[in-house]
């Protein structure tokens, strides 16, 4: 199984629809998690169907910002837990291993919420016992917001897993003088959830045409010859 999670800024311009098209047949993805759709449950029939994939769940945009949306194909089933408009909360079934979670998350905008968005994780953690795994953007820059969001991940048992290549997932203004880049987007994981995928592989997918670069997990990568080491 392998998933993209991505800030995708606007699908519902179905001009952009090719480019997400192009990203998904090119890592062969079998799960797709987005975040800031601007678009509504009624105008995403079509674009699931031309990006290929058999399930999702979608919710809406609020106003002139917000949307998530989690697609995925078969052999793979994604129950719904529970969603809201800052995550998508599922179980994941496959024959090769255990049932387990998964969720999409996209932290508030306003700083002066940030508190609200790590309550909301302590909240989510104390929801299933499952293995847990968690693409999250919290939108943290300042220092004490990060100092804020690490006690969070620590409380909450959640590791920070290790990504390959590119270490920012942001950019803004490529090839000016005042270019600035961050790492807005991150994956979590329970140690439980680690031990049933030991060989897991998380990526930078660098877009050129994009602010926000999607990141790209394989779990069952055979080409590791050894496991990740996480920081306990």
């Amino acid at each position: 199984m392998s998933i993209i999670s991505w800030n995708y800024w606007g699908l519902g311009n179905l001009s952009a629809v090719p480019a997400l098209r192009d990203l998904v047949r090119t890592y062969h993805h079998d799960t797709v998690f987005l975040c800031e759709t601007l678009v509504h449950s009624s105008r995403f029939v079509d674009i699931k169907n031309s990006l290929g994939f058999d399930f999702c769940f979608l919710v809406d945009c609020v106003g002139q910002g917000g949307g998530l949306v989690l697609l995925w194909t078969k052999p793979f089933d994604c129950n719904l837990i529970n969603f809201s408009q800052n995550f998508i909360n599922v179980s994941v079934h496959e024959a090769s291993s255990p049932v387990w979670r998964l969720t999409g998350y996209y932290g508030y905008l306003e700083r002066q919420r940030r508190r609200e968005s790590w309550n909301l994780l302590r909240y989510l953690v104390a929801d299933t016992s499952l293995p847990w795994c968690i693409f999250a953007d919290f939108n943290d820059h300042p220092t004490w917001l990060l100092r804020g969001f690490r006690e969070t991940i620590i409380n909450c048992n959640l590791h920070d897993l290790p990504m390959e290549g590119h270490q920012y997932t942001w950019a803004r203004r490529r090839g000016k003088h005042d270019f600035m880049e961050d790492k807005h987007v991150r994956g979590l994981a329970t140690m439980n959830w680690i031990y049933i995928f030991p060989n897991f592989k998380l990526t930078n997918g660098i877009l050129a045409k994009s602010d926000h670069s999607p990141i790209l997990i394989y779990l069952n990568n055979a080409l590791r010859k050894k496991t990740q080491k996480i920081q306990i």
